[in-house]
């Protein structure tokens, strides 16, 4: 069995093209899934009837699944997904804090790119604030001090703590950007010195011009490092 995941919007003249291409290149019969993370309920159409051709899309929608059911998963990429799900008349900051403990027990890397991941789906349900404050509130829930990628930046980031504090600052400005210890992760990214801005502003899912203004900040405290000196 293969699967193939298409992240456009859902038509059912679109869907039956994927159909029909998929069916051809392999020769196989084909199931259609449409996931709807949207919080209201689905009105879309699914059928289309033509002449001699029909077509059919199954839809599942993520309010059906309760946000136990992703709390049980495996891996933090599973678990973000309990913040679009069913919430079953809970508080949802405390949902919110089960699954950011539970994501916090891999590793900082991972959790700190699901944590980033999280906020913007949660944005879909209304609570970006409600996970920013609860982020801000926890300043120990994403460490990648203890992420062997990140050892030798985090080192660096200790002399250059007003740098560091100084694209915090930016990141409490952003509107993407207010949960502590984003402009952090970003700083050391570039730290590392093995992705582009580009590459680091995909990874974190914040806006290039964000990740600029982090560069800009570690630069200058540098040049100032070495007027120092």
């Amino acid at each position: 069995m293969g699967c193939y995941l298409f992240h456009v919007p859902y038509t059912p003249r679109r869907g039956r093209l994927y159909n029909a291409f998929l069916g051809y290149v392999h020769n196989l019969p084909v199931r259609q899934l449409v996931l709807y993370l949207g919080s209201e309920p689905y009105n879309m159409a699914t059928e289309l009837i033509e002449p001699q051709i029909s077509y059919r899309a199954e839809i599942i929608s993520m309010r059906d699944f309760s946000y136990r059911y992703f709390l049980r998963r495996s891996t933090p990429e599973e678990i973000i997904m309990a913040i679009l799900a069913d919430l079953e008349g809970e508080d949802a900051e405390k949902i919110i804090i089960k699954i950011l403990n539970k994501v916090r027990k891999f590793s900082p890397r991972r959790a700190a790119i699901c944590t980033v991941q999280m906020q913007v789906l949660s944005n879909l349900r209304n609570l970006q604030n409600t996970v920013t404050k609860i982020l801000e509130e926890m300043p120990f829930a994403i460490d990648l001090s203890k992420d062997p990628f990140f050892k030798k930046a985090f080192k660096r980031a200790e002399t250059q703590g007003e740098a560091v504090g100084e694209a915090r600052g930016e990141a409490r400005g952003e509107a993407r950007g207010e949960a502590r210890g984003e402009a952090k992760i970003i700083a050391n990214f570039l730290e590392s010195g093995r992705l582009s801005v580009e590459e680091i502003a995909e990874s974190a899912k914040m806006p290039i011009e964000f990740v600029l203004k982090v560069q800009k900040q570690l630069n200058l405290s540098k040049r100032q490092t070495r007027k120092k000196k």
